[in-house]
């Protein structure tokens, strides 16, 4: 709305992308056949989150999978799907404010 988008326009399709945001991360294995190239569906999202090797930094997109085609992080195994979830860096805080300032950490070499 500040950059000058109608509000009305703005209250229209503001629940429909939080409506997609919960469902992309609904727990169903769902990847919707040839339509996995043109929609992000729960299968897709899926392997963005997953510590399995194959799957790591892939799937970023977070509503259409062309732009992981196009920039060569499309990943969808055969419609397999991921066992293993979450971060595979150690030191990682268990916390949930550790979680929070984690990005904001000096890095030291």
């Amino acid at each position: 709305m500040f950059l000058g988008f109608d509000p009305r326009i703005f209250a229209g399709v503001a629940p429909l992308f939080a409506f997609w945001a919960v469902f992309v991360h609904a727990n169903v294995p769902w990847g919707f056949g040839p339509l996995r190239y043109v929609v992000v569906t729960p299968l897709f999202h899926r392997w963005h989150h997953t510590s399995e090797e194959e799957g790591l930094d892939r799937n970023f997109a977070g509503l259409f999978p062309l732009i992981d085609m196009v920039f060569g992080t499309f990943h969808m195994p055969g419609g397999r799907q991921p066992t293993r979830f979450g971060v595979t860096d150690r030191d990682m805080p268990a916390g949930f404010f550790g979680q929070l300032a984690y990005p904001f950490r000096s890095r030291r070499p």
